[in-house]
């Protein structure tokens, strides 16, 4: 891996995110940053208390279907798994 870079954004990319506490707004600037393959569906279980269904944030970013499986499982599934 290289880790010579000009900036710190440069990393972004390959780094991990989860979905916690996000709008969709926040959700689609970091897709654009950091690709839907690097996004993670995530609960903050046993804390989170939210009344809404985890995924509704990740459906209303407006994401294409094969991102949205990304984001709610596929993600997860290839780095932890493959």
């Amino acid at each position: 891996m290289e880790l010579k870079r000009d900036k710190p954004s440069d990393y972004l990319e390959m780094l991990y995110y989860d979905t916690v506490n996000m709008s969709p707004d926040s959700l689609r600037m970091l897709r654009n940053v950091a690709g839907a393959e690097h996004i993670m569906l995530g609960s903050d279980y046993v804390f989170s208390g939210t009344p809404q269904p985890l995924t509704e944030p990740v459906r209303e970013a407006g994401f294409e279907p094969a991102e949205y499986q990304l984001i709610c499982c596929g993600s997860a599934q290839k780095l932890f798994f493959e």
